[in-house]
Protein backbone atom coordinates (compact mmCIF):
# COMPACT_ATOMS: atom_id res chain seq x y z
CA UNK A 1 0.00 0.00 0.00
CA UNK A 2 2.59 2.84 1.04
CA UNK A 3 4.50 1.48 -2.22
CA UNK A 4 1.11 2.63 -4.33
CA UNK A 5 0.77 5.67 -2.61
CA UNK A 6 4.40 6.53 -3.03
CA UNK A 7 4.21 5.86 -7.09
CA UNK A 8 1.19 7.88 -7.52
CA UNK A 9 2.86 10.62 -5.70
CA UNK A 10 5.96 10.20 -7.95
CA UNK A 11 3.57 11.08 -10.82
CA UNK A 12 2.12 13.74 -9.84
CA UNK A 13 5.28 15.28 -8.98
CA UNK A 14 7.05 14.58 -12.57
CA UNK A 15 3.84 15.77 -14.40
CA UNK A 16 3.80 19.07 -12.79
CA UNK A 17 7.84 19.64 -13.40
CA UNK A 18 6.60 18.56 -17.40
CA UNK A 19 3.88 20.92 -17.87
CA UNK A 20 4.39 23.29 -15.14
CA UNK A 21 2.26 24.31 -11.93
CA UNK A 22 -1.51 23.82 -11.70
CA UNK A 23 -3.35 27.12 -12.12
CA UNK A 24 -6.62 28.22 -10.76
CA UNK A 25 -9.65 28.17 -13.13
CA UNK A 26 -10.16 32.13 -13.85
CA UNK A 27 -13.07 34.09 -12.20
CA UNK A 28 -14.98 35.81 -14.65
CA UNK A 29 -16.11 38.34 -12.20
CA UNK A 30 -12.74 39.38 -11.66
CA UNK A 31 -11.72 42.75 -13.16
CA UNK A 32 -8.10 41.60 -12.92
CA UNK A 33 -8.61 38.68 -15.08
CA UNK A 34 -7.06 39.87 -18.77
CA UNK A 35 -10.25 38.37 -19.91
CA UNK A 36 -12.59 40.03 -18.15
CA UNK A 37 -15.55 42.01 -19.36
CA UNK A 38 -17.62 44.64 -17.36
CA UNK A 39 -21.59 44.26 -16.75
CA UNK A 40 -23.69 45.63 -20.30
CA UNK A 41 -27.23 44.85 -20.84
CA UNK A 42 -28.73 45.63 -24.15
CA UNK A 43 -32.42 46.58 -24.70
CA UNK A 44 -33.99 43.92 -26.36
CA UNK A 45 -38.33 45.37 -26.11
CA UNK A 46 -39.40 48.83 -26.25
CA UNK A 47 -39.89 51.73 -28.60
CA UNK A 48 -37.07 52.70 -30.59
CA UNK A 49 -34.83 55.64 -30.67
CA UNK A 50 -36.78 58.65 -31.35
CA UNK A 51 -40.26 56.57 -31.49
CA UNK A 52 -43.76 58.36 -31.12
CA UNK A 53 -46.49 55.76 -29.13
CA UNK A 54 -49.81 56.45 -28.52
CA UNK A 55 -49.70 55.61 -24.99
CA UNK A 56 -48.91 56.90 -21.27
CA UNK A 57 -47.55 53.67 -20.46
CA UNK A 58 -44.35 51.72 -21.39
CA UNK A 59 -42.40 48.61 -21.16
CA UNK A 60 -38.98 47.58 -21.73
CA UNK A 61 -37.47 44.76 -21.60
CA UNK A 62 -33.10 43.89 -21.75
CA UNK A 63 -30.65 40.97 -21.15
CA UNK A 64 -27.63 41.30 -19.39
CA UNK A 65 -23.93 39.27 -20.58
CA UNK A 66 -22.48 36.92 -18.60
CA UNK A 67 -21.11 38.92 -15.38
CA UNK A 68 -24.66 41.30 -15.33
CA UNK A 69 -26.42 40.15 -12.11
CA UNK A 70 -28.74 43.57 -11.28
CA UNK A 71 -29.59 46.49 -13.27
CA UNK A 72 -31.47 49.98 -12.45
CA UNK A 73 -33.09 52.58 -14.32
CA UNK A 74 -33.45 56.57 -14.68
CA UNK A 75 -36.66 58.13 -16.29
CA UNK A 76 -36.07 62.08 -17.23
CA UNK A 77 -33.19 62.19 -14.85
CA UNK A 78 -35.33 61.84 -12.05
CA UNK A 79 -32.47 59.07 -9.91
CA UNK A 80 -31.44 56.23 -10.51
CA UNK A 81 -34.34 53.25 -9.38
CA UNK A 82 -32.96 50.59 -6.72
CA UNK A 83 -30.77 48.05 -7.99
CA UNK A 84 -32.81 44.67 -9.00
CA UNK A 85 -32.15 41.40 -11.00
CA UNK A 86 -35.78 41.99 -13.19
CA UNK A 87 -35.16 42.37 -16.80
CA UNK A 88 -37.88 44.31 -17.42
CA UNK A 89 -39.25 47.68 -16.38
CA UNK A 90 -43.04 49.59 -16.54
CA UNK A 91 -43.28 53.32 -16.89
CA UNK A 92 -46.56 54.89 -15.76
CA UNK A 93 -48.39 58.01 -16.12
CA UNK A 94 -46.36 59.84 -18.83
CA UNK A 95 -46.61 63.32 -19.94
CA UNK A 96 -46.89 64.13 -23.35
CA UNK A 97 -43.67 65.00 -25.23
CA UNK A 98 -39.99 63.97 -25.52
CA UNK A 99 -38.67 61.21 -23.08
CA UNK A 100 -35.45 60.43 -21.98
CA UNK A 101 -35.08 56.65 -19.95
CA UNK A 102 -30.80 55.05 -19.20
CA UNK A 103 -30.63 51.65 -18.08
CA UNK A 104 -27.14 50.48 -16.09
CA UNK A 105 -26.15 46.56 -15.21
CA UNK A 106 -23.74 45.52 -12.54
CA UNK A 107 -21.94 42.91 -11.42
CA UNK A 108 -22.40 40.24 -8.02
CA UNK A 109 -18.37 42.22 -7.40
CA UNK A 110 -19.88 45.49 -7.32
CA UNK A 111 -18.91 46.31 -10.83
CA UNK A 112 -21.25 49.16 -12.60
CA UNK A 113 -21.44 49.28 -16.47
CA UNK A 114 -19.19 52.09 -17.61
CA UNK A 115 -21.78 53.73 -19.81
CA UNK A 116 -25.48 53.60 -19.82
CA UNK A 117 -27.78 52.69 -22.81
CA UNK A 118 -30.09 55.57 -23.46
CA UNK A 119 -32.63 55.67 -25.05
CA UNK A 120 -35.56 58.65 -26.41
CA UNK A 121 -39.45 58.19 -26.93
CA UNK A 122 -42.34 60.84 -27.62
CA UNK A 123 -45.47 59.99 -26.02
CA UNK A 124 -48.63 61.54 -27.98
CA UNK A 125 -51.74 59.59 -26.26
CA UNK A 126 -54.21 62.62 -25.75
CA UNK A 127 -55.56 63.06 -29.34
CA UNK A 128 -57.37 65.90 -29.55
CA UNK A 129 -59.35 68.24 -29.45
CA UNK A 130 -58.84 67.48 -25.61
CA UNK A 131 -58.67 68.58 -22.21
CA UNK A 132 -56.00 67.32 -19.87
CA UNK A 133 -54.36 67.65 -16.46
CA UNK A 134 -50.43 68.61 -16.65
CA UNK A 135 -48.32 66.70 -14.87
CA UNK A 136 -50.60 63.11 -15.37
CA UNK A 137 -49.18 62.29 -11.54
CA UNK A 138 -47.43 63.66 -9.18
CA UNK A 139 -45.51 62.55 -5.60
CA UNK A 140 -46.00 64.41 -2.38
CA UNK A 141 -45.66 64.16 1.25
CA UNK A 142 -47.97 66.02 3.49
CA UNK A 143 -47.51 69.83 3.47
CA UNK A 144 -46.41 69.85 0.03
CA UNK A 145 -48.06 72.44 -2.51
CA UNK A 146 -48.01 71.39 -6.03
CA UNK A 147 -49.48 72.87 -8.85
CA UNK A 148 -51.51 71.05 -11.98
CA UNK A 149 -52.41 72.63 -15.61
CA UNK A 150 -55.68 72.38 -17.05
CA UNK A 151 -54.78 71.96 -20.94
CA UNK A 152 -56.53 72.14 -24.28
CA UNK A 153 -55.04 69.65 -26.87
CA UNK A 154 -55.21 70.33 -30.72
CA UNK A 155 -58.61 73.07 -30.69
CA UNK A 156 -59.53 74.45 -33.37
CA UNK A 157 -61.22 78.57 -33.35
CA UNK A 158 -61.70 78.39 -29.97
CA UNK A 159 -64.37 80.63 -28.87
CA UNK A 160 -65.15 79.25 -25.00
CA UNK A 161 -64.03 76.82 -22.36
CA UNK A 162 -66.21 75.21 -19.73
CA UNK A 163 -64.39 73.14 -16.98
CA UNK A 164 -65.96 70.93 -14.39
CA UNK A 165 -64.03 68.83 -12.06
CA UNK A 166 -63.76 67.27 -8.62
CA UNK A 167 -60.59 67.28 -6.63
CA UNK A 168 -59.75 64.79 -4.14
CA UNK A 169 -60.24 64.87 -0.28
CA UNK A 170 -56.61 64.37 0.38
CA UNK A 171 -55.71 68.35 -0.71
CA UNK A 172 -56.86 71.75 -0.57
CA UNK A 173 -57.10 74.16 -3.24
CA UNK A 174 -55.50 76.92 -2.63
CA UNK A 175 -55.77 79.18 -6.24
CA UNK A 176 -56.84 79.01 -9.15
CA UNK A 177 -55.12 81.06 -12.03
CA UNK A 178 -56.00 81.91 -15.41
CA UNK A 179 -53.37 80.12 -18.13
CA UNK A 180 -52.02 81.65 -21.38
CA UNK A 181 -55.53 81.21 -23.38
CA UNK A 182 -55.65 84.83 -22.47
CA UNK A 183 -52.80 85.38 -23.97
CA UNK A 184 -53.71 83.49 -27.02
CA UNK A 185 -56.93 85.07 -27.15
CA UNK A 186 -55.95 88.68 -27.43
CA UNK A 187 -57.62 90.10 -24.43
CA UNK A 188 -59.15 89.06 -21.06
CA UNK A 189 -62.04 86.65 -21.07
CA UNK A 190 -64.91 86.87 -18.87
CA UNK A 191 -64.67 84.06 -16.18
CA UNK A 192 -67.21 82.96 -14.64
CA UNK A 193 -66.18 80.41 -11.58
CA UNK A 194 -68.98 78.09 -8.99
CA UNK A 195 -67.46 76.41 -6.13
CA UNK A 196 -69.86 73.94 -4.37
CA UNK A 197 -67.70 71.83 -1.95
CA UNK A 198 -64.89 70.28 -3.86
CA UNK A 199 -66.82 70.86 -7.22
CA UNK A 200 -65.46 73.20 -9.15
CA UNK A 201 -66.72 75.02 -12.94
CA UNK A 202 -64.78 77.53 -14.51
CA UNK A 203 -66.26 79.02 -17.94
CA UNK A 204 -64.48 81.27 -19.90
CA UNK A 205 -65.31 83.19 -23.21
CA UNK A 206 -63.32 85.92 -25.64
CA UNK A 207 -64.76 88.97 -25.63
CA UNK A 208 -63.73 92.65 -26.52
CA UNK A 209 -62.98 94.05 -29.97
CA UNK A 210 -59.12 92.44 -29.41
CA UNK A 211 -60.54 89.34 -29.50
CA UNK A 212 -59.29 86.08 -32.08
CA UNK A 213 -60.24 82.68 -31.65
CA UNK A 214 -57.26 79.94 -30.90
CA UNK A 215 -56.29 77.01 -32.64
CA UNK A 216 -53.63 75.32 -31.55
CA UNK A 217 -52.34 73.44 -27.95
CA UNK A 218 -52.82 75.88 -24.72
CA UNK A 219 -53.00 75.94 -20.70
CA UNK A 220 -56.37 77.05 -19.42
CA UNK A 221 -56.17 77.37 -15.72
CA UNK A 222 -53.88 76.50 -13.21
CA UNK A 223 -54.91 75.08 -9.94
CA UNK A 224 -52.08 74.97 -6.70
CA UNK A 225 -53.19 72.91 -4.34
CA UNK A 226 -51.73 71.68 -0.18
CA UNK A 227 -51.58 67.93 0.03
CA UNK A 228 -52.99 66.90 3.29
CA UNK A 229 -54.26 63.48 3.73
CA UNK A 230 -56.63 62.50 5.84
CA UNK A 231 -55.94 59.34 8.19
CA UNK A 232 -52.67 58.55 7.72
CA UNK A 233 -53.58 57.74 3.85
CA UNK A 234 -50.79 56.67 1.62
CA UNK A 235 -51.53 55.63 -1.87
CA UNK A 236 -52.55 56.57 -5.46
CA UNK A 237 -55.82 59.32 -5.88
CA UNK A 238 -57.17 61.41 -8.87
CA UNK A 239 -56.11 64.76 -7.84
CA UNK A 240 -58.40 65.63 -10.31
CA UNK A 241 -61.42 64.17 -11.84
CA UNK A 242 -63.48 65.53 -14.69
CA UNK A 243 -67.20 65.96 -14.63
CA UNK A 244 -67.95 67.55 -18.03
CA UNK A 245 -65.42 69.70 -20.57
CA UNK A 246 -66.72 71.61 -23.46
CA UNK A 247 -64.67 73.86 -25.81
CA UNK A 248 -66.99 75.89 -27.97
CA UNK A 249 -65.71 76.84 -31.51
CA UNK A 250 -66.61 79.18 -34.29
CA UNK A 251 -69.42 81.59 -34.13
CA UNK A 252 -71.87 79.29 -34.74
CA UNK A 253 -71.20 78.02 -31.08
CA UNK A 254 -70.37 74.30 -32.03
CA UNK A 255 -69.04 72.05 -29.20
CA UNK A 256 -66.32 69.92 -29.96
CA UNK A 257 -66.05 66.35 -28.93
CA UNK A 258 -64.45 66.33 -25.71
CA UNK A 259 -61.54 63.92 -24.49
CA UNK A 260 -61.11 64.24 -20.70
CA UNK A 261 -57.95 63.04 -18.71
CA UNK A 262 -57.46 63.93 -15.20
CA UNK A 263 -54.19 64.45 -12.71
CA UNK A 264 -53.14 62.09 -10.19
CA UNK A 265 -51.51 62.39 -7.54
CA UNK A 266 -49.36 59.83 -5.26
CA UNK A 267 -48.85 60.74 -1.62
CA UNK A 268 -46.33 58.59 0.50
Amino acid sequence: MKMTQLFLMTLLILSCSEHGELKPPSNPFDPSNPDYVGPMLTIIDGPGFGETIESSHVYFRWEGNTVATEYSSNLDNSGWSEWSPGHSREFWYLDEGPHDVQFKARSLNGDIQVESIRTEFIVDAVIGPALYVFPYEQHASEGDTLTYVVMAEDVVDLLAVSIHFLTTTQVEVLEIELGDITNQWGAEPLVVTEQTGREYQISLSGVGANFSSFTGSVSIVSIRMLVHPSDGFMGTVGAITFIRGRLIRNDLNEVSPVVKRGGWLYVD
